[in-house]
């Protein structure tokens, strides 16, 4: 058979990915993760294709005092610098380093000390653990779901 004749979901299940490809979806993961994701990759417009792709728009961002939106776009900039990626508003999939982000935030909201081991650049670590604690005060605690993201790609 040729390859021409498999779909994309065959493809992508015969790989050796960490999660299967429908929880790599916005869509599929818990509410309050994407609430998260809509702060973390900030209020720039999707792209129209991005729309097109969405089964559904993500929920939109909580209202953040200006102070606290600094702080993400804080984050998202040392992050990128760090050479992690973060998708674009509006994404309909998670790449997986916008899953470590998450993982990092519900290790710094449970006060964990396994960052102090994973994070090297002490600005930002502080910044995580910052940002983790804006979320807390927002109600947005993350799962300890999103701690498995931690285990499944590796620190």
């Amino acid at each position: 058979m040729h390859l021409q004749h498999f779909s994309l979901l065959h493809i992508i299940i015969m790989t050796d990915g960490v999660s299967q490809p429908f929880m790599r979806t916005v869509s599929r993961r818990p509410g309050v993760e994407q609430k998260i994701l809509t702060i973390l990759r900030g209020e720039a417009a999707p792209p129209e294709d991005a729309r097109r792709l969405a089964r559904r728009m993500p929920p939109p961002p909580p209202k953040l005092p200006a102070k606290d939106k600094a702080l993400f776009e804080r984050l998202r900039e040392r992050a990128r610098s760090h050479g992690l990626s973060i998708r674009v508003a509006g994404a309909p999939f998670i790449h997986d380093d916008e899953l470590r982000l998450l993982a990092w935030l519900a290790h710094g909201q449970r006060l964990s000390r396994d960052l102090d081991a994973i994070v090297a650049d002490r600005d930002f670590l502080d910044l995580i653990l910052d940002c983790a604690l804006v979320l807390e005060r927002l109600g947005l605690h993350l799962p300890a779901r999103s701690l498995v993201n931690f285990q499944e790609l590796g620190r």
